[in-house]
């Protein structure tokens, strides 16, 4: 993708054309642009977008001078940044709620994150390094229109961000709130280049662009603090120091990193990059440690040796994710030691702040571990190597997928739990997680395991890591947009059934003998789903395995196979969702009997008093049906047979007498089936009187409450 390479690859891409779009939808959707200020924004959003598309189209003509061709080429290579930055936070624009300004704000922020990464990153992975270095032209040139393109794309994505929440008072979100948020744009603009350059890799540029800020944000913080408490003793550091060190600090940190990076690339050398090149080792200087390990440990002429050892040096990244784990962890306790009482170190202090945050790390762990195993092998062109080698594909395929999920499982999520362990007390991890249960466990271990397996097979069909991670996360989120609306409508559907079911109540229910219980419904439900994952995921497995034996994978290939998975996972839960939703039933319907006989034999006690005091008149009894020396089951049963379950109400009103009316308001009746179901109780009287008469009054045959909280 470089200005070298045929021209039909630097056209004008039409993605483009979707950045539009979003300010477009908003003049149509009402209370989007329903005053003056809000019309102009929208205006100016417009203005932003046909500003970026006028210069693409000035761009793309077949006779351009070089440095046309250039930025034309930077453009493209940054089409999925520019996306992510531009078009989403417009899009979750068209909702005006504060709940969509958290997602407006991620994709803004990754976009800018990857927009800053791609700059030399892209050139690493597509391989096109050694044509950018060799053109005769100087390399400052090169330098300034990649940080060109880079700041030109994040300025309008950051004043689209403001046009599109600052200016609607429905995202409840202030100038002070933006000027946070480009912050993230500020470091991307100078650590995503200058680290991309270091690592020679997007991912881990994009890692090294978030953490390092962070952590020298939090150590400055430290210093600063201790430095307070050391002058003032007894007194904290005060909340407009922060903003002080942050703004005194954003601008110098911006400076070295833009130094430091055009040093980097003005001294950069054409080695052999990548996660596997030789110039990647210092990235994780366990790499030679373990190597002399495996060669201690297998034959070093074994074959299965050699896989395994090359597997290891192709895995970079997630060893850089877990060395940036234990960095911050040992940067969190020196904040908790050396400062316990300010602020960071109660955040700090945190269980559940700290281990969401190694959540976060060990999911990318997960799927760093899955993406580099074969997606790095195209990125450094080792693939075709590698496939002509005299050992089975199949074989070759199980080591990578059994070096990716060792790698998965110890630094994705026995290091993370591990330091957590290590970093707070057992009465405080108690308190925090319990005792955790098996059902959690094994979802859990499903989202784990479907992250490793999507991450491989995502890799089988990328030519680099950053594109399989980039198809992972997208095939995940089809997947859970899958499973959810299917949830929903199987929900809805389950729903709709037992309404219908509870109105067609029989008054004669037998309870099935094996009705499964509630909690066994629940563990089913987990059970089948932990399946079902189960099957999704070996699914993915044997599907990259086989595209593990391909060069390239076709679009047609991946569309055929995506929708393959995605039918065969619909038909499983519609199978699951239709048996689960029969023995859902089954629990209804002896939940219904077991109250129809509670309640049938609370009416016999009352009519049975009704009737010792001789209120079964011959009219009465005419009427129901039975003769005036019945059985109160008899009366019961009879006043069932003809009305239903609406019986146990008629019993109220025609055997127990009516009470008095208490504070001028008449009482609410209520069926006992609805006042058991929501633990209502019959109300006593309060009113002032003897305790003889009180003693001897008939209990009281309505529920009092509220009649608008009965109704609901």
């Amino acid at each position: 993708m470089n200005f070298s390479a045929p021209l039909s690859r630097n056209h004008f891409h039409p993605a483009w054309l979707l950045l539009p779009v979003p300010p477009l939808v908003a003049f149509l959707c009402d209370g989007l642009a329903d005053t003056g200020p809000l019309r102009l924004a929208l205006f100016l959003r417009l203005a932003c977008a046909a500003l970026l598309l006028g210069a693409l189209f000035g761009l793309r003509g077949d006779a351009l001078p070089g440095t046309g061709q250039r930025l034309l080429k930077e453009l493209r290579a940054q089409l999925p940044g520019g996306l992510l930055a531009l078009l989403l936070p417009g899009m979750f624009g068209w909702y005006l709620d504060g709940d969509s300004v958290p997602w407006a704000v991620g994709t803004f922020g990754l976009g800018c994150l990857l927009i800053g990464a791609s700059a030399f990153g892209s050139e690493f992975e597509q391989r096109t390094l050694g044509n950018l270095l060799t053109q005769p032209i100087s390399r400052s040139r090169i330098y300034l229109e990649k940080m060109a393109v880079v700041a030109a794309l994040i300025l309008l994505a950051s004043l689209n961000l403001l046009l599109t929440l600052v200016t609607a008072d429905g995202f409840h979100f202030d100038l002070q709130g933006f000027l946070e948020v480009l912050v993230v744009a500020v470091f991307a603009l100078g650590s995503g280049p200058l680290f991309s350059l270091l690592s020679r890799s997007t991912l881990a540029g994009i890692v090294f662009t978030v953490t390092v800020p962070g952590g020298l944000f939090a150590l400055s913080l430290l210093v600063f603090d201790l430095a307070y408490r050391w002058l003032r003793p007894g007194e904290e550091l005060p909340m407009p120091s922060v903003s002080w060190v942050l703004g005194l600090g954003a601008p110098v940190y911006l400076l070295t990193t833009l130094l430091w990076g055009w040093r980097a690339f003005a001294t950069l050398q054409l080695r052999d990059g990548g996660a596997g090149g030789r110039s990647s080792t210092a990235l994780h200087p366990l790499s030679r440690p373990v190597d002399r390990l495996l060669a201690a440990v297998l034959p070093p002429r074994h074959a299965l040796a050699q896989l395994v050892r090359k597997e290891l040096r192709i895995h970079v990244v997630p060893w850089l994710v877990a060395g940036l784990t234990v960095g911050l962890w040992a940067l969190g306790l020196g904040i908790r030691w050396s400062a316990p009482e300010s602020e960071a170190a109660r955040t700090l202090n945190d269980v559940g702040t700290l281990s969401v945050f190694a959540g976060m790390l060990g999911s990318l762990g997960f799927i760093i571990a899955g993406t580099a195993a074969v997606a790095e092998e195209r990125e450094l062109g080792t693939l075709e190597n590698q496939l002509s080698q005299p050992i089975s594909l199949a074989r070759q395929w199980v080591v990578k997928a059994g070096v990716a999920a060792i790698l998965a499982i110890t630094l994705g999520a026995l290091l993370p739990a591990g330091l957590i362990w290590l970093s707070f007390d057992a009465a405080k991890l108690q308190a925090t997680f319990g005792e955790l249960p098996g059902i959690a466990g094994v979802a859990y271990g499903t989202v784990f395991v479907l992250l490793l397996t999507l991450s491989l097979y995502a890799s089988s069909v990328a030519r680099n890591t950053m594109m399989a991670t980039a198809t992972a996360v997208f095939i995940g989120g089809g997947l859970a947009c899958l499973i959810a609306g299917l949830g929903m409508a199987g929900g809805t559907w389950l729903n709709s059934v037992m309404e219908r079911h509870v109105e067609q109540w029989p008054p004669n229910v037998n309870v099935p003998a094996w009705a499964p219980s509630a909690a066994a419904l629940e563990q089913l439900a987990v059970a089948s789903l932990a399946v079902v994952g189960g099957l999704v995921a070996l699914a993915f497995l044997i599907l990259g395995g086989r595209n593990f034996r391909r060069l390239v994978v076709p679009g047609a290939t991946l569309a055929r196979q995506l929708l393959g998975v995605g039918l065969a996972l619909t038909l499983a839960l519609g199978l699951g969702a239709l048996v689960f939703s029969q023995l859902a039933l089954l629990r209804a319907q002896a939940n219904q009997a077991e109250a129809f006989v509670f309640l049938r034999a609370s009416a016999a006690v009352a009519v049975r008093e009704e009737l010792r005091l001789g209120r079964l008149t011959e009219e009465l009894a005419g009427q129901i049906g039975v003769a005036t020396n019945a059985t109160p089951e008899a009366v019961v049963d009879a006043l069932i047979a003809r009305e239903g379950n609406q019986a146990f109400v008629r019993i109220q009103e025609r055997f127990q007498p009516k009470q008095p009316v208490i504070g001028g308001n008449p009482p609410f009746q209520m069926d006992p089936l609805l006042a058991r179901r929501y633990g209502l109780v019959p109300a006593l009287d309060t009113n002032t009187e003897s305790p003889t008469s009180r003693t001897n009054a008939a209990p009281p045959a309505t529920h009092r409450t509220d009649p608008a909280l009965m109704k609901r």
